[in-house]
């Protein structure tokens, strides 16, 4: 659930003041910004705040891994973001299970 806006001025939870920034993308990653807010319950700022703090951890995937994540999408009818999470997720979970 996104937290309520803050007093101008005055910092929110991050205990600092948040600086405007406009970014540039394409209608689909947008929908798939929107989609992974709404996957961690959040706002779609709140969403890009917490993985440039690191703690959304971002998943890197080659060209070929893209593809095949695209097509598993188009055949399953999903949002290529939700396979991704579950792929993210999948993963996260093998390097827990690894011995230090």
């Amino acid at each position: 659930m996104a937290r309520k806006k803050g007093k101008a001025g005055v910092p929110d939870f991050w205990d600092e003041l948040k600086k405007g920034v406009r970014l540039t993308l394409t209608p689909t990653a947008v929908a798939g910004l929107d989609s992974l807010a709404v996957l961690w319950n959040t706002s779609r700022s709140d969403f890009v705040e917490r993985v440039g703090r690191g703690l959304i951890p971002v998943l890197y995937l080659t060209d070929e891994e893209r593809e095949q994540l695209e097509s598993q999408a188009k055949t399953e009818n999903i949002p290529t973001v939700v396979l991704a999470s579950r792929l993210l997720r999948e993963k996260l979970a093998e390097l827990e299970e690894k011995p230090q």
